[in-house]
């Protein structure tokens, strides 16, 4: 018994097409391009998957582009705000113990960085360096734009401080998708760069009060970090390599048919009747 002709998709380029929540049972997608197609929750029992090509198109991968480069420049101004507010302090300035806060806040998310980006992994031990690092952004987030609202009252912007960084620790516990990876990883490449370059001034106005030993340090430091960020640049990139084209998140594949697909990028988590290659 031959399938409906409204349910065969066989060879044809149905890239970007959605058939979310669809009933696509004993549909045929043999020898279709696939890539960028939700499938999430649709009902695709029985159906043919055989030589379809799944993965990300080029529209998927500009909007990652340009998600990073949003987030970036977010995160980004106001960094280089708190960063050169604090240039040129002294300990006897009043404002000294919001440079120290800068320096040791900033410099535990550049860290978590540096390690999520030398090590890569993606296991429960390798999260947690991410969830530091989306911590210290979201207070560094919390202290500048509550202070900036409140006309620097340093109470008030210590309590945004806080309360951003409670909810960026429940959202990143609760959200473990590719999109919020990838943001993390964005604020990692500038808060990597940001500690570099804060801890560059710092070694010049050391050295330049001839203080070479922590000068030299400093300087030592700063090379480091700008290390880190290119290895920071890497974990972003492969983080939009990786992300999701093709999504059958909670779709019912009972008895699906996948041999000689090409699957790259696509998302089967929570389907039911997983697929046999």
């Amino acid at each position: 018994m031959s399938r409906p002709h409204a349910l065969n998709f066989s060879n044809r380029n149905l890239r970007n097409c959605s058939f979310r929540g669809q009933n696509l049972n004993r549909a045929d997608f043999s020898g279709s391009d696939l890539r960028g197609c939700d499938f999430s929750k649709a009902q695709l029992m029985e159906a043919n998957f055989e030589r379809v090509k799944t993965g990300q198109t080029v529209q998927q991968t500009l909007m990652w582009f340009m998600f990073t480069v949003t987030i970036g420049w977010l995160v980004g101004d106001t960094l280089s705000r708190l960063i050169f507010g604090v240039v040129g302090q002294s300990p006897e300035d009043e404002a000294w113990p919001f440079v120290l806060m800068l320096h040791g806040v900033l410099g535990m998310a550049a860290t978590s960085a540096g390690i999520c980006a030398v090590r890569g992994d993606r296991t429960k031990a390798g999260r947690m360096p991410e969830l530091l690092t989306s911590t210290a952004i979201g207070a560094l987030l919390g202290f500048f734009y509550v202070g900036s609202l409140t006309d620097n009252n340093p109470k008030l912007a210590m309590a945004g401080s806080a309360i951003a960084a409670g909810l960026t620790v429940v959202a990143r516990l609760r959200w473990h998708n590719r999109l919020m990876a990838i943001a993390i990883a964005t604020t990692g490449v500038v808060a990597t760069y940001g500690f570099a370059f804060l801890l560059g001034t710092t070694a010049i106005a050391c050295l330049s009060g001839q203080v070479w030993g922590i000068g030299l340090l400093l300087g030592l430091l700063s090379i480091l970090y700008v290390g880190l960020t290119i290895e920071a640049i890497g974990l972003v990139l492969k983080s939009i390599r990786c992300a999701v084209g093709t999504s059958f998140r909670g779709a019912n594949l009972t008895h699906a048919k996948f041999d000689g697909a090409r699957l790259r990028n696509a998302d089967f988590s929570g389907a039911v009747g997983f697929w046999e290659r």
